[in-house]
């Protein structure tokens, strides 16, 4: 019968990681087809490129404890995601990490668009999908 998607497969939690500096997006989370929850703790996504989080067509999950700041585009995007918790979360422009790039000699502007996008920067996006996949939302 041969092994099963890998979209069907329990996650369990994701937790305890960073993404700092990427070319593109921090953390990528799509496609996922089971209606257990997804737990996301302790997360910490900074300056990547564009987002610091994508959760894509994602039927239920938790985010917590974590710190999205600094991404040019977005910080966390919830694209036709459905039943999401965010629980003690900082989504912020500037954060602590990195505010001494603000004073000589950097003089960084981490809350102005990239020039990569088009969109200014935005702390949560949110797309909704009514109906899903397995029809069961």
């Amino acid at each position: 019968k041969g092994s099963p998607s890998a979209r069907q497969l329990p996650m369990g939690e994701f937790s305890h990681n960073e993404a700092k500096s990427n070319g593109d997006r921090g953390m990528v989370f799509e496609n996922y087809e089971l209606s257990d929850t997804v737990v996301f703790s302790n997360l910490k996504s900074i300056k990547n490129r564009y987002d610091g989080l994508l959760l894509y067509n994602i039927g239920r999950a938790i985010i917590r404890e974590s710190l999205f700041a600094e991404n040019p585009k977005y910080n966390v995007e919830l694209r036709y995601s459905d039943d999401i918790e965010m629980i003690d979360t900082d989504i912020k422009g500037i954060s602590a990490a990195t505010k001494y790039l603000h004073h000589p000699s950097y003089f960084s502007k981490p809350c102005i668009s990239n020039g990569y996008t088009p969109d200014s920067p935005t702390g949560l996006i949110m797309q909704t999908k009514l109906y899903r996949w397995n029809g069961s939302y």
